[in-house]
């Protein structure tokens, strides 16, 4: 390696220490990715004595944590319950042409390294992973709440219960940050309740693709047979799907306004709606994301609650004012449903046959709230 080319991998890891994450240290001032990094490398180093971890090749491991997120100094960095399979995979690939550049032997060093890490397929590879995980809970913790996304204040729980597993110390970590996580949450005043959907899973809100309409259509299939068996009428007395066959959700997809909520490890999906930025059931002009199609796979509790969340968010990161909906006016325990989700109802409305009840969900952060958040 020349000195010149020192200096030129130097400058591009150093765009880390401007690239930030969505938490904050302070109200106002965003962490930087670089910040997380050395953090991780530090409680890798406190760790070390533990005699659990005594076996453990520290070096190595340090190497790990020090450079598992080079990657964002290409791509920035994208919250985990926003990343899809097509990002990561840009992500890597931007990386991998960096390494390309690197003289030998430390472009295979690396590289092996980096494929180690992928695989989880060494003691160090995992510890360093829930090490990652379970800094970004801390300094959530750390954070004042009030810089929180709501959907945080469930996925702060589940962020790392998995990966922690691997290591009884760890695991009694995790437990103490999730102590720390419940007292925030009960001492705000604006609290909005963790949902219970699992510590053991996480999750990804995100636009579905092509392959995955079939599943989403499964989805709408499975809620209304629930329906007739609960005794329900909503879907399941209008034909909903030959109303909204796949064709429908085709060009919704093309479109970009086919979400889905993802169980990561599962590879399975669990919510999916369509969201539209214009809807003629609603007549005031005030911007807004309109759900519609919104359905939640059959004992998957909770899932519908995050949806709403994750929906939520989306509007409010595009500069929308209300979350919208209607609901069917025979169907009051779908209107409790939304009502105590924080939809209020603000009218009505006629479509053809469809009479149906409007209902909408401001979504500015201080007025995301709700005292009882229930799995549908």
């Amino acid at each position: 390696m020349t000195p010149q080319e020192f200096i030129e991998f130097a400058t591009v890891a150093g765009r880390l220490k401007k690239t930030y994450r969505h938490c904050e240290t302070e109200p106002g001032r965003r962490e930087s990715v670089a910040e997380h990094c050395w953090r991780v490398a530090l409680m890798a180093m406190l760790i070390a004595h533990e005699p659990e971890f005594s076996t453990l090749d520290l070096n190595k491991m340090l190497r790990m944590t020090l450079i598992h997120d080079l990657g964002e100094a290409f791509t920035g960095d994208i919250p985990s319950f926003y990343k899809t399979e097509s990002s990561t995979l840009e992500e890597k690939k931007r990386y991998n042409e960096w390494l390309a550049s690197f003289p030998e032997p430390l472009r295979a060093e690396w590289r092996a390294l980096l494929s180690e890490m992928e695989a989880l397929s060494t003691p160090e590879a995992q510890i360093y992973k829930a090490l990652d995980k379970l800094e970004a809970v801390l300094s959530h913790d750390e954070s004042d709440i009030s810089s929180w996304l709501p959907l945080e204040r469930t996925l702060q729980l589940t962020y790392g219960a998995k990966e922690s597993k691997v290591s009884c110390f760890l695991t009694r970590v995790k437990e103490q940050l999730d102590d720390w996580t419940r007292r925030k949450i009960s001492e705000d005043k604006a609290a909005i309740k963790p949902l219970e959907i699992g510590t053991n899973s996480e999750y990804v809100f995100r636009q579905a693709t092509s392959a995955e309409i079939h599943d989403v259509f499964q989805i709408i299939l499975e809620r209304m047979k629930w329906m007739d068996e609960l005794g329900l009428e909503h879907w399941n007395i209008y034909h909903y799907d030959e109303l909204f066959p796949i064709p429908y959700y085709e060009q919704a997809q093309h479109a970009g306004q086919l979400f889905v909520l993802e169980e990561v490890d599962q590879r399975e999906l669990v919510c999916a709606g369509v969201l539209f930025e214009e809807d003629a059931r609603w007549h005031d002009g005030v911007p807004s994301l309109y759900l519609h199609n919104f359905a939640a796979r059959v004992g998957k509790s909770g899932a519908g609650a995050l949806f709403l969340l994750f929906a939520a968010d989306r509007a409010h990161q595009r500069g929308k004012t209300y979350l919208r909906l209607d609901v069917l006016s025979s169907s009051p325990k779908l209107q409790a449903y939304y009502e105590a989700h924080g939809f209020q109802r603000c009218g009505s409305c006629v479509d053809g046959f469809y009479h149906g009840e409007l209902y909408q969900m401001r979504v500015a952060p201080d007025t995301l709230t709700s005292d009882s958040i229930q799995g549908i």
